[in-house]
Parts: C-alpha cells; sequence; structure tokens
C-alpha cells in the first residue's frame, strides 16, 4: 500500500471518528436519549439500548472497530477519485463528499431514510423518531464532508 493511500485512509478515518463521536454524543444528549433509555420505546425493540444492559455492553465493545471499518470502507471508495476532488475548490469538493454522505449513504441508499420511511412498520417511524434521529446522521456526513474536504488538499504532498 502506498503512503499517499494510507495518509487518505488515516486522515478520513480520524476524520469520521471524531465527527461520529461527538456529534452522536451531543445528539443523544440534545434528541435521542428519551428513545434509547426508555425501555418501552420503539428503539429499544429494534436497538441494542442500554435499557438492556448485556445487548447495549455488546453495542460499546464494537462501537469503534465498527466505526473505523466504516471510515476505511468509505475512505477505499472515495481514493480513486482523490485527484479530481483534489483539483476541485473547497466547496466543490465539500458538495460532493457532501452528496455522497449525505444524500447515498443517509437518505437515497439502499435501507437509507427514504426506504426505511415507507418500509418499516409505522409504530417504528413515527415522526418523532424521524424527527429526532435523522438530524444525527445528516450533521455527521456535512461535518465529515467539510472537515475532509478542508484537510484533503494537504494530501497531495
Amino acid at each position: 500500500m502506498s503512503r499517499r493511500y494510507l495518509t487518505f485512509v488515516g486522515k478520513f478515518v480520524a476524520v469520521l471518528v471524531v465527527c461520529t463521536f461527538v456529534i452522536g454524543a451531543v445528539s443523544y444528549t440534545l434528541l435521542t436519549k428519551k428513545l434509547f433509555e426508555d425501555p418501552d420505546s420503539a428503539l429499544a425493540t429494534i436497538l441494542r439500548t442500554p435499557s438492556q444492559p448485556e445487548l447495549w455492553k455488546q453495542a460499546m465493545i464494537w462501537i469503534f472497530p465498527v466505526q473505523i471499518l466504516r471510515a476505511v470502507l468509505i475512505a477505499t471508495v472515495l481514493y480513486p477519485f482523490r485527484d479530481t476532488l483534489n483539483g476541485w475548490n473547497y466547496g466543490k469538493r465539500f458538495g460532493a463528499l457532501a452528496g455522497l454522505l449525505v444524500v447515498l449513504g443517509v437518505l437515497a441508499g439502499s435501507y437509507g431514510a427514504i426506504e426505511t420511511a415507507y418500509m418499516t412498520r409505522p409504530e417504528f417511524v413515527t415522526p418523532e423518531i424521524l424527527l429526532r434521529t435523522l438530524p444525527e446522521p445528516i450533521l455527521q456526513g456535512l461535518a465529515i464532508a467539510a472537515w475532509f474536504a478542508y484537510w484533503m488538499s494537504d494530501s497531495q504532498k
């Protein structure tokens, strides 16, 4: 593996992990804590939550390695476009990355928010659940795109 590839992937891993955990912590505190901690919440029937300590412990063990794996996979897919992205100004680079992460990754992807909204049983996709859970991945995608678009230009060297 080339140093150029490893630098690109390393930067993307750092950006994704920091953004995911910071925005995730803020979102949890402000928006989703009620949904995750209420044992009667619809989310508690489909997700691992703190209301189920053994399952939550497993999720907490895997959360960091899974985020690193996600970042490596995304960076590996983006890497062939590195030179093209670096040839663009920051705004265009940010727009492309945000589009890929938010539109394809969160909204329009297979099992993204759009498919989930009409395929998932109504008790799991209430307006409250959507309004409390959707901002987190959207903000994460925008933050990752903004930071990485800025930081990417350093990886040309």
